[in-house]
């Protein structure tokens, strides 16, 4: 299936506006207090993380297999920062 150029840049500006929004609410709620530095640990864990089966995957030359073995541990984080109450106590 082919994807159209149009298509495409529609979902990448789509992407970056989210992205750009994500960041200015992660301020907001830093600003107001309801965010700390210590909840951020957790999402900065899971980047450093992802990154390191990134840098694995490229100096191994088999992306497949490190792709296999990070999908259920990046499924295994994000389903645990998912259900943190730790936001909702603030809120």
């Amino acid at each position: 299936m082919r994807i159209s150029r149009g298509a495409y840049n529609r979902t990448l500006i789509q992407a970056q506006n989210n992205v750009i929004r994500s960041i200015f609410t992660i301020l907001l709620l830093a600003y107001l207090e309801l965010f700390d530095s210590a909840s951020l640990q957790p999402f900065l864990e899971l980047s450093d993380t992802i990154n390191a089966y990134v840098q694995e995957a490229k100096s191994s030359g088999n992306e497949k297999s490190v792709a296999e073995h990070l999908k259920p541990r990046l499924i295994e984080v994000v389903s645990a920062l998912a259900k943190r109450e730790s936001f909702k106590d603030k809120l």
